[in-house]
């Protein structure tokens, strides 16, 4: 086994461990002491790999951008949609998957993130705003050619306000729907709820109609089609091929690694 494979395992133990514990005990209960007892390593190979707790919280961060938005928009881009079914998925695939299957680890550290960001190694750091601005490139670009195509100020408002309105709902529901105390109250809401709310930020846009439901659908079916190794070897690609500027030959890189590289270059 390669040098290289053996630190993607260990990355891969650690961040499954702290998820584990995380989930189970809640961010404050747990140590790196914890975590080394139950994956079954020493404390000084966490270290080694994760300087500091607010680094492991980085790394399970990064894993819940990656499943709940990165690859799933990247997977609906790549079916040759139409785009206004396109559009509706993009901004609410993050939506769905935080409705269907709430996020029990990486969300919880979401109120922190300035202080991670502040304390955090820098690749994990430098990893984390890449991530970021690849969610927002993946959701917008879409939309910015059609406002560019009707060249209508309105239309560029409508995609500022949706966006704005898009981050504030993910993050809300991914918070809430993560604490017990609160997700029961979060019952009545539903997708067709938050689909109705997306169609009157995009009137000015023209779209197509669209229905809730095929929408709904096809993000079940993308939802499916995305395995929890499919998220770690992107977690791995993007930190190590992307960040660390190994310059790994192409062929190392899996498809949708290649395309989070040609965004990079943007």
């Amino acid at each position: 086994m390669s040098r290289n494979q053996q630190k993607k395992e260990t990355f891969d133990l650690v961040l499954d461990t702290a998820a584990r514990l995380t989930t189970q005990q809640g961010v404050l209960s747990i140590s790196i002491p914890a975590i080394a007892k139950e994956a079954g390593c020493s404390v000084a190979t966490i270290y080694r790999h994760f300087p500091t707790k607010e680094d492991i919280a980085l790394g399970l961060w990064n894993r819940f951008l990656i499943r709940y938005y990165i690859l799933p928009k990247i997977e609906i881009q790549s079916r040759n949609l139409p785009f206004e079914c396109e559009v509706y998925a993009c901004y609410l695939c993050g939506i769905y998957k935080s409705l269907s299957s709430p996020d029990r680890s990486g969300v919880q550290f979401l109120p922190a993130m300035p202080t991670f960001f502040e304390n955090g190694c820098h690749n994990l750091v430098l990893q984390s705003r890449h991530l970021l601005d690849t969610v927002a490139k993946l959701m917008i670009t879409p939309l910015t050619q059609k406002a560019v195509q009707n060249d209508s100020n309105q239309a560029s408002s409508s995609i500022a306000l949706l966006n704005i309105s898009t981050l504030a709902l993910e993050r809300g529901l991914c918070l809430q729907l993560s604490n017990p105390l609160t997700r029961q109250k979060l019952q009545p809401l539903t997708f067709d709820n938050i689909f109705t709310i997306f169609q009157t930020h995009l009137v000015s846009l023209k779209l197509e109609s669209c229905s809730a439901d095929t929408v709904y659908q096809l993000l079940k079916d993308v939802d499916a089609n995305i395995n929890d190794d499919e998220v770690k070897d992107f977690f791995w690609q993007s930190y190590d091929s992307l960040f660390l500027e190994n310059n790994l030959p192409a062929e190392h890189l899996s498809s949708k690694a290649k395309q989070l590289h040609s965004l990079s270059r943007l």
